[in-house]
């Protein structure tokens, strides 16, 4: 344990993953990439890590991260994803306890094992303004980097239900009250049963859209849904009609946000165009309102490449926000080596999407 000033104490790689998923109840920036399940079935246990930042002992930020580096040398990577985590139910924002786990990242990760820090942050880009938070970035020694590492929709639950519901598009009020009229059967929870349901509907419905560029392990989240303590387990809201289960969504809620990871809708939904889909979401934001969540992320949006969904989305009325992402580095061979692999994988990755995308318009139309 390192005394960082004279109330402040930080711990890396001392905390055991009971502690580091309680802890997670204690922020309102907490979300799903920070849980430890999560780290170690994505990352390896080897490369997971973990950063606790204490002021007269109470826990006061935390962000899990992973590191890829060459053995034997000061050569990688510590990527943090969605963090860190500074932001306490409850309590005004307190900067310096952001500060202080910046201060140590850069200390231990950037100088002393000689890795570029990248943070891909729970920071919102406010459009033509700028967040006051990047100035903390920037004094300790970080950069924000020109890409934005996520774009979504964010629905503000603040608003009364009424008032959500009026502030849809009509196309989308329209389409939520002939579902109500759907004698619909909702089971929500978190048994390995409804996540088993889920995963059918979710294979049914990738078939039968031949999606390019976007294909999740759902294998991989079942057994992350296993792994994870009951309070940090998804919820899984399953829609049922005339015995049938026709459609599904999969959210992750901590902190103050819900975020929608997955939705399935079977072929039958889409032939009978049950509109099942829309129930479901709007079941999921009375949910998130009951509970006292501020926000409901609807995790991604792209109008280019994912037009049909994107538009769905769109229709809640919510606002396109980016999330910024952030570099510190003093090892000029840690930033060539991670540019230069970054740079063939991305090469990869799209020589492999355009493959696919010919491959999708070669399929006959079903």
């Amino acid at each position: 344990m390192v005394t960082v000033r004279q109330e402040y104490t930080f711990e890396i790689d001392r905390v055991e993953e009971p502690e580091w998923s309680d802890l997670l109840r204690r922020f309102a920036d907490a979300t799903f990439y920070q849980t430890w399940g999560y780290g170690e079935i994505q990352y390896g246990s080897r490369h997971l890590t973990h950063v606790v930042v204490r002021r007269n002992d109470d826990v006061v930020a935390a962000i899990q991260g992973e590191i890829v580096r060459i053995p034997g040398l000061k050569i990688g990577i510590a990527h943090f994803p969605w963090g860190p985590m500074w932001r306490a139910h409850g309590c005004a924002e307190t900067p310096d306890h952001l500060r202080q786990i910046l201060r140590c990242l850069l200390r231990h990760y950037a100088v002393e094992l000689g890795l570029l820090v990248r943070i891909r942050s729970y920071e919102v880009e406010d459009g033509p303004s700028r967040n006051p938070v990047f100035t903390e970035f920037e004094q300790e020694g970080f950069h924000r980097s020109d890409k934005h590492h996520y774009q979504t929709i964010r629905l503000s639950l603040v608003p009364s239900l009424a008032e959500l519901r009026k502030n849809m598009c009509s196309r989308w009020r329209r389409h939520l009250r002939a579902a109500e009229k759907r004698d619909f059967t909702i089971l929500q929870g978190d048994t390995p049963d409804l996540f088993a349901a889920f995963g059918d509907l979710y294979r049914e419905m990738y078939s039968r859209k031949s999606i390019v560029g976007y294909n999740p392990d759902i294998d991989k989240y079942r057994d992350i849904q296993e792994k994870m303590p009951g309070h940090l387990k998804f919820m899984v809201l399953l829609c049922k009609y005339e015995g049938e289960a026709v459609a599904a969504n999969v959210l992750s809620a901590l902190g103050d946000t819900g975020m929608y990871f997955f939705g399935a809708t079977s072929d039958r939904a889409i032939s009978e165009n049950l509109r099942a889909a829309y129930i479901l979401h709007w079941r999921t934001i009375e949910w998130l309102k009951k509970h006292g969540f501020r926000w409901y992320d609807l995790r991604g949006y792209d109008a280019e490449r994912y037009p049909g969904i994107s538009h769905f989305k769109a229709g809640l009325k919510g606002e396109i926000v980016r999330f910024a992402e952030f570099i510190g580095c003093r090892n000029p061979v840690s930033r060539a080596t991670v540019t230069v692999g970054e740079g063939v994988l991305a090469n990869l990755h799209a020589a492999k999407d355009r493959l696919e995308r010919i491959r999708a318009h070669a399929l006959p139309s079903r």
